[in-house]
């Protein structure tokens, strides 16, 4: 006989108890419910209709005294006493609702209390018309007297409503407690009923369990002990089990499994010396440690680079070869993704005899079923190598660093030596010009007058050199203060009018009104001057210029806006970049130093707002930068990144 058809026929025996019981338990839980839902259906909404009565006959009385007390105050507002009308009208209309819902309550499941109804159907009426009498005679204005007792009688309604609703509450709180008594009694009929058929479904189930108990238990023990000589490496064990049910069968499984079991621990010894050979093979440190970070198993390359014997490691927590501080590196890093890798972090190991190793390591966590760290594989590279590169790439980056000040030295004295001689000469070629040291020929005049444009030209040029060279340097002085730059951009506008008018342009300015700033005057004059001078060079005579000045909420945005010659897409990334100009046959025949634009930039970072352009080749160009309201102290550090702390260790 099968063990399912043993199983399936005592569960069924089993199953049919319970069905009985279940049976005598639900007819009881029905019956209960009955109960319950008669109660609970019947009274409690009567008992809440009630409350709300109480509440609906207070708020009349309320609310008429708060009537009355308006009305006797000659100040009151005629608005505010029609809404104290509204709300007693309301509070009236909520009682009529309330005593609506009553009536059909106890029409529906208590017609016998329909005398109660009909006392409280008068006492709510009498209240009604006793709280209009009132007001009325308030309104009427009859003597304080009248009004006064007649609001003694409104009291003496109000306590007389309350009373014959309060006794009707209370005789159904008592017929609720006669509902909740027999309720009590059926559920203690139901439990005796329940243990009895649950105390015969016991005893049936444990002599069931019995028999069954016993036929099972003889083979599961010898199934057991023979497990335990499996477990202890005796693969030869046999049982031999006389059943032809699936007990037989998994005592002929077990045998196939201690055949297997056999021939894959050849396998696995074979497996195993083949990752012992990968181990031994690997260039890297490998470092196996527990949940508590004691060593477990290291490879060759461990005890090679760091001195030590395997004896001296294993056991031994990792702080052995490695300082507190750097296990808190390695502490801050163990925060495994969902592989149960951490990040790589580099650390200083420790060798026998003291000296430091740099070394790439990371952690490969092991998780047992619940979740939590078993064991960490740990993975480390020597990089001395790569350090040693590393402090070579810092050598020459100090060296570029200190050839990029020298040039910026360079750019700056060579700067301020040719503008020296270029400021008499500019004075001799003016004096010259005036007739000061005698008439000069309409020829020499146009030479000198060249002379003049071009040594202006290159006092220009120097002047734009030695700004983008203290702007590059970090020297150039900022002179911050408050302003406004309403009055800063139009003193710009008319400053560059005469140029535009000179070339026939119309330059017209439209502003909106914006919130003071803190900037410095000059240099964010510079700025819009050289964007205006930008685009009347490269507008054609006739042409339009427009300076805008608007704000948002938290910075000031000024446009220069032409329609001339517009730049190219492809071109727009270089402008802001020094000694770069747009290169084009177009604009070879203007002047420039292509620093102009950059400068601005610089200056408008400063401020810490931003410049940009936007343009359409052919059609002209718009720039515009933004100023912000609230200006950020620059805090300028020299040492901010890792060459330049080296470099001023070394100076």
């Amino acid at each position: 006989m099968k063990i399912i058809l043993k199983l399936t026929m005592g569960f069924l025996a089993i199953s049919l108890l319970v069905g009985i019981v279940a049976y005598f338990g639900i007819s009881a839980t029905e019956s209960i419910q009955r109960a319950y839902s008669t109660a609970y259906e019947e009274t409690v909404p009567v008992m809440q209709t009630l409350e709300d009565l109480k509440f609906a006959g207070s708020d009349i009385t309320v609310s008429t005294e708060v009537f009355i007390s308006l009305l006797s105050n000659n100040h009151t507002e005629n608005t505010t006493i029609e809404r104290e009308d509204e709300e007693l009208s309301l509070a009236i209309e909520d009682y009529n609702n309330t005593f609506k819902r009553y009536e059909s309550s106890v029409n529906e499941f208590f017609p016998y209390e329909k005398g109660i109804l009909e006392e409280i159907r008068s006492k709510g009426q009498k209240l009604q018309n006793t709280s209009r009498e009132l007001i009325d005679l308030k309104k009427q204005g009859v003597s304080e007297s009248h009004v006064q007792k007649k609001y003694m009688e409104l009291e003496d309604d109000e306590v007389e409503f309350m009373r014959v609703v309060g006794d009707a509450l209370a005789q159904e709180k008592e017929e609720y407690a006669e509902r909740k008594e027999n309720l009590e009694y059926s559920i203690a009929k139901a439990k005796d009923i329940i243990l009895i058929a649950s105390f015969f479904t016991f005893i049936t189930a444990i002599t069931i369990g019995f028999y069954l108990s016993n036929y099972f238990s003889n083979p599961i023990i010898r199934l057991k002990e023979a497990s335990v000589k499996v477990g202890k490496g005796e693969l030869d064990t046999k049982i031999d089990i006389k059943s032809t049910d699936e007990i037989g069968d998994l005592g002929n499984s077990f045998n196939k499994m201690t055949e297997d079991l056999k021939k894959y621990s050849v396998e696995i010894t074979s497996a195993k010396n083949f990752l012992d050979n990968i181990i031994k093979s690997m260039a890297d440190m490998l470092i196996v440690l527990d949940a508590d970070k004691t060593i477990k198993m290291v490879n060759q390359p461990v005890l090679d680079i760091l001195g030590f014997k395997n004896n001296e490691l294993i056991g031994k927590h990792f702080g052995v070869i490695a300082a507190e501080e750097e296990l808190l590196k390695i502490a801050r890093s163990d925060d495994p993704d969902k592989t149960g890798l951490s990040k790589n972090v580099e650390i200083t190991c420790t060798t026998k005899d003291g000296r430091k190793v740099p070394v790439s390591f990371s952690e490969s966590f092991i998780f047992d079923n619940t979740g939590r760290i078993q064991g960490i594989v740990c993975l480390a590279k020597d990089i001395t190598e790569r350090k040693r590169a590393e402090e070579e790439l810092i050598r020459a980056n100090i060296e570029l660093k200190k050839a990029d000040e020298l040039k910026t030295k360079f750019l700056s004295v060579v700067s301020h030596e040719l503008r020296t001689p270029l400021t008499p000469i500019n004075a001799q070629l003016q004096m010259i010009l005036a007739g000061y040291f005698g008439d000069v020929t309409e020829k020499q005049k146009t030479s000198l007058e060249m002379i003049l444009r071009n040594t202006t030209r290159l006092d220009r040029l120097i002047v734009d050199v030695l700004d983008i060279s203290k702007l590059e340097a970090g020297v150039m002085k900022f002179n911050m203060a408050a302003a406004n730059l309403n009055e800063v951009v139009e003193n710009a506008v008319e400053t560059m009018r005469t140029q535009a008018q000179d070339k026939n342009l119309k330059l017209t300015f439209n502003e909106n009104k914006v919130p003071g700033v803190i900037i410095d005057k000059d240099r964010i004059t510079q700025v819009i001057i050289n964007l205006i001078n930008n685009a009347i060079k490269f507008t054609d005579t006739g042409g339009l210029i427009k300076v805008e000045l608007s704000g948002n909420t938290d910075h000031a945005i000024v446009k220069v806006k032409d329609n001339g010659i517009g730049i190219k897409k492809e071109d727009l990334e270089r402008l802001f970049t020094p000694f770069q100009q747009v290169d084009s046959n177009q604009t070879r025949k203007y002047e420039g130093t292509g620093l102009g634009l950059a400068i601005c930039k610089r200056i408008v970072t400063y401020h810490g707002g931003k410049i940009w352009i936007e343009s359409e080749f052919g059609k002209g160009s718009t720039f515009q930068f933004t100023i912000p309201y609230i200006y950020k102290i620059r805090e300028e550090s020299i040492g901010s990144n890792m060459f330049e702390k080296v470099l001023e260790k070394e100076a």
